[in-house]
Order: C-alpha cells, then sequence, then structure tokens
C-alpha cells in the first residue's frame, strides 16, 4: 500500500537506431487507498535517490524521470 511497482520493456527509435530497455516505475497509491504515509511525495523520493547516487558511492537505482500528472498511469510516478 506504499506504492505499486511496475516492470515494463520500452522501445523506441533514437535517430533511426532501434533502443530497448527495461525499466521498474514506483506509481504512488491511488487516492482511496489507506495511506502509509501521511503524504506521498515521489518527487522528494526521486530528488533523493538521484543525489544520493551523484554526491557518494551508495548504491542505488538510476532514477530517470519523475512524472507529477496521475493521470497517465493512476498515481504520479518515478
Amino acid at each position: 500500500m506504499s506504492s505499486d511497482t511496475m516492470l515494463f520493456d520500452v522501445t523506441w527509435n533514437d535517430g533511426g537506431q532501434r533502443r530497448e530497455e527495461r525499466l521498474v516505475a514506483r506509481v504512488a497509491p491511488l487516492g482511496d487507498d489507506v495511506p502509509v504515509f501521511r503524504a506521498y511525495e515521489l518527487d522528494k523520493q526521486f530528488e533523493a535517490i538521484r543525489l544520493v547516487g551523484q554526491a557518494s558511492k551508495v548504491p542505488v537505482p538510476q532514477v530517470r524521470w519523475y512524472e507529477g500528472d496521475a493521470s497517465l498511469l493512476g498515481g504520479t510516478f518515478l
């Protein structure tokens, strides 16, 4: 109930070259779920993970983007 995790593959064309990647999305829970946190601030989680990875040798996943538009996957996501 703290978040949903989605595993997916993406394929796109990058300047005529086919690119593929396996990605993971962390999606904020729906508004009617029982919240684990008072406020679910994925934007701050994204920034914390990014900064730790940038400023230290602590192993963290590479974060690519934060999306604040909940209409795309049912919740904000990173």
